[in-house]
């Protein structure tokens, strides 16, 4: 499941959370800031995206077996806390 949540978004504050289709577009410019295990099979991302002209919360749910997830870029909290920013 894919969930925009428009809170605190300016000019959207009353427009409800929605469900989205899967695209793989939505990931791009994705910037994830969150991710948890939400029970012994479900893990959940969240972070911030553009989506039609407006920055939003996206969160993406999903149900595994088993399953590895890496990232091509990372950044130590040392460079984080110095203002270095990996792209």
């Amino acid at each position: 499941m894919l969930r925009l949540d428009y809170s605190g978004v300016v000019g959207h504050e009353d427009k409800q959370s929605v469900e989205i289709d899967y695209n793989v577009e939505l990931f791009n410019n994705w910037l994830v800031l969150q991710n948890k295990l939400s029970d012994s099979n479900m893990f959940c991302l969240g972070g911030l995206i553009d989506y039609k002209d407006s920055s939003v919360w996206l969160d993406w749910q999903f149900s595994f077996g088993d399953f590895s997830l890496t990232w091509d870029n990372y950044i130590t909290c040392i460079d984080w806390k110095s203002g270095k920013i990996v792209i």
